[in-house]
């Protein structure tokens, strides 16, 4: 799950806590929240389900990607060897179609720096054995 960076920043100093105070609630290191708060980066779905479990359902406003979950109180939610219980995770279609393409341009620009620089390399080799 993609969190953004300043949003998890602003959240946490909203609510006094330091990087250590915020990472013990959660169960893990300082440096884990530092680098969280450092750039969007994905972070474990567990880890986003004990945020939500910790600070409530305002911690899905921190999604980068649209991923909404809900916590189904009447179920017990136990953390464990990467299973989640009583959750639904939400995806919005139209940010996940744009995060595709957003892949696909990067793949094609990559692919044709490539293939210029190939080009280029054939030209120059072609060029010296004239």
């Amino acid at each position: 799950m993609k969190i953004d960076s300043v949003k998890l920043r602003k959240f946490r100093k909203k609510n006094h806590l330091s990087q250590v105070e915020f990472a013990e609630s959660i169960g893990v290191s300082q440096s884990t929240i530092w680098e969280w708060e450092q750039q969007d980066c994905d972070i474990k779905l567990e880890y986003f389900v004990k945020l939500i479990e910790v600070y409530g359902d305002e911690i899905n406003t921190l999604s980068k990607d649209g991923t909404i979950i809900n916590i189904n109180n009447q179920h017990s939610n136990k953390i464990g060897n990467n299973a989640v219980e009583g959750f639904n995770v939400t995806i919005d279609p139209y940010q996940l179609q744009k995060d595709y393409i957003d892949v696909l341009k990067q793949d094609n620009e990559f692919h044709r720096q490539s293939i210029t620089q190939l080009f280029n390399k054939m030209t120059d080799l072609i060029s010296k054995l004239k």
